[in-house]
């Protein structure tokens, strides 16, 4: 997108633990789980510099695979918003109980809440990938974070995505979806057009 300022990072579920574990080991950077609960109930693994002089992070979105779904699949979707509603009903009965449940963007200080927090995530995940997961003909947006930009449906053919191909961006090159036209067509429709702000 000709006038974006910035990266959306993404990565499969899948690879969450080794991306701990890889920047667990180094010393430059901090990897950690931050939270929203303004709204929905959201988690992601950020990364930012562990001098907190630097400025910068990255917070990525994940990605669960299923099988047999066609791009932009609305049943597949519902079924993820079904797991979603369920997690938001579970937040809602143990927020009386947690220390601070207000998060905007940022970890969870206390260890038995967040303990708390993220069992209920691995509860609605077990039951998530039971329903929708397999082998990943199919790919969609985790129920850790909002997928609803746009007219976005967060369901594609892994074959659209994978594999990735590269594109400049600033001076470096990035990795990007195969089919990136289909993809931002289905998010934005013509992204190559002005927005209106």
């Amino acid at each position: 997108i000709p006038w974006d300022d910035d990266l959306d990072i993404s990565m499969m579920a899948e690879d969450k633990e080794k991306l701990f574990e890889i920047f667990g080991k180094l010393d430059e950077f901090v990897i950690e789980e931050v939270y929203w609960s303004d709204g929905l109930l959201l988690r992601c693994p950020r990364i930012r510099y562990a001098d907190e002089s630097k400025n910068g992070c990255i917070d990525i979105f994940l990605w669960e695979r299923a099988d047999n779904e066609p791009t932009g699949d609305k049943g597949l979707w519902e079924k993820r918003q079904k797991y979603v509603r369920m997690k938001e009903e579970e937040f809602a009965r143990l927020k009386p109980s947690l220390k601070k449940s207000l998060f905007a963007g940022e970890t969870i200080k206390d260890p038995e809440d967040k303990k708390r927090i993220d069992d209920l995530f691995d509860r609605i995940y077990e039951k998530q990938r039971q329903e929708c997961q397999g082998s990943g003909n199919t790919i969609y947006g985790q129920i850790d974070m909002w997928f609803e930009a746009g007219r976005w449906v967060g369901v594609y053919n892994a074959e659209d995505v994978f594999p990735l191909q590269k594109m400049k961006f600033e001076t470096i090159e990035m990795p990007v979806p195969k089919d990136y036209d289909k993809f931002l067509t289905m998010q934005y429709g013509d992204w190559l057009a002005l927005p209106s702000k």
